[in-house]
């Protein structure tokens, strides 16, 4: 065969790929080596799976904000001082009131004994010490109980070991 031949059948050759394929030869063959190794990616390479945003992620972007964060916390703080003091106010008119009929209680059994409780002020006293800091009891109760009782599970120690130990 001579190198005429040779090339008119190579000629041949890629006209009848071209027609039966409907490209050239080099697309052809670049597009098998690309798609052997998308494949190839497919079967070994495991990409994680999208992560979707979350209720949290969406709240974290309102309270983490540059310019609403801190506005957003002085109101939550002012709102969460108001709904204590409103809520223990109540409370707070029972022990002054337990305090008072104490203080008449106690001023009519010995009132020279009880001079502290029931002097309002003036002189080294200082009026009802024991109801001023009483009466502050209800509200420190209702802003710190409800979380410690959802911060602290039960825990039960091994009596054997003196609580060294959880089970």
């Amino acid at each position: 065969m001579s190198r005429e031949e040779i090339l008119q059948a190579k000629d041949r050759s890629i006209a009848h790929l071209r027609s039966i394929l409907g490209d050239d030869a080099e697309t052809i063959i670049a597009e098998r080596r690309y798609g052997f190794i998308s494949g190839l990616l497919k079967d070994v390479l495991k990409k994680p799976p999208i992560e979707r945003i979350t209720l949290s992620d969406n709240i974290d972007k309102v309270v983490i904000n540059r310019w609403l964060g801190i506005p957003l916390f002085l109101a939550l703080m002012y709102g969460m001082f108001q709904f204590v003091f409103t809520l223990s106010v109540p409370f707070m008119d029972w022990i002054d009131q337990f305090f008072g009929w104490l203080a008449g209680y106690a001023s009519g059994v010995s009132p020279d004994c009880c001079l502290p409780l029931t002097e309002a002020g003036g002189g080294k006293h200082r009026g009802n010490e024991a109801a001023n800091l009483t009466n502050h009891a209800p509200s420190t109760g209702i802003l710190y109980s409800p979380g410690q009782a959802a911060q602290e599970p039960d825990q039960h120690y091994d009596a054997k070991d003196n609580g060294s130990r959880l089970l």
